[in-house]
């Protein structure tokens, strides 16, 4: 049997409480930066470009927008995502492209001075070159939106173009009146290492060209989403059919290209999810 210092000792053993170690993390919901973004540079892309370990382009569209998003909210992160993409050397005009910003744990956050402040810091990140406008909050079902609308969007181009042979006034009406028409894309030599090959069917809505002298004219068209609008023009070897090469019966490549108008109705699709 225990005496009584003996069963003491042991009752304050017993008793006393293990140490514990309370770790708290703090940390807020994403918030939602909804915008358009307009490019006017061709030395641009939208996001980091890499080729054969060396950067191509000056900056990207997205890296002006994280560090756009940082300087105003002081997050931990930023995701950035577009609905679809140009390529770095076209410009991206008009409305804009719709996008978004999700930015990660924000420490500081003031809803009336963020939207100013953004597009005044993606202007100040790209001198000047990438635009960001329409800057609201928004929430998770309007990134979703962005994202779906890539796939049903239709899009304006305007391109100059040059042509093998001498064309005509006439010959461009003739082009012109070609659209709407169904088009076969197979995927362009110059994707097939990223891109499954396919055949898709894309759709031409309006055509519309103007000779600016006998080998040289610009094309403004209305496409259906995910239309290569550069291997329209010159074929791709065959790939795209018809081309406007196969329309104006001659050889024909691309010069400059242009995003006009992005359609869509991201809000609407937002609003009814």
């Amino acid at each position: 049997a225990l005496d009584a210092d003996e069963r003491a000792a042991l009752a304050s053993i017993l008793t006393t409480s293990p140490p514990v170690r309370v770790d708290v993390k703090c940390a807020r919901e994403p918030v939602y930066l909804a915008f358009r973004y307009r490019k006017l540079g061709r030395r641009t892309p939208q996001s980091s470009w890499v080729v054969d370990g060396r950067v191509k382009g000056v900056g990207s569209v997205e890296e002006y927008v994280c560090k756009a998003a940082k300087a105003v909210a002081d997050c931990d992160g930023v995701k950035f995502a577009a609905s679809g993409r140009e390529d770095w050397d076209v410009r991206m005009l008009g409305n804009g492209r719709p996008a978004y910003a999700e930015l990660q744990n924000c420490r500081k956050w003031s809803s009336t001075d963020v939207v100013g402040d953004f597009a005044r810091e993606v202007a100040k990140a790209s001198n000047g070159v990438v635009e960001a406008l329409h800057v609201e909050i928004a929430d998770k079902a309007r990134a979703d939106a962005v994202n779906a609308s890539a796939e049903t969007k239709v899009k304006t181009y305007a391109c100059v173009v040059w042509f093998s042979a001498d064309r005509s006034a006439e010959d461009a009406r003739r082009v012109s009146a070609s659209a709407p028409l169904a088009v076969q894309q197979r995927t362009p030599v110059r994707v097939m290492h990223s891109r499954s090959l396919a055949t898709r069917e894309k759709r031409v809505l309006r055509l519309k060209l103007t000779m600016t002298n006998p080998r040289f004219g610009v094309l403004e068209l209305d496409t259906s989403a995910g239309m290569y609008i550069k291997e329209f023009v010159h074929g791709d070897l065959g790939r795209t059919e018809p081309s406007l090469a196969s329309l104006a019966g001659c050889d024909a490549d691309i010069l400059q290209l242009d995003v006009l108008d992005v359609h869509d109705d991201v809000a609407a699709a937002s609003s009814s999810s």
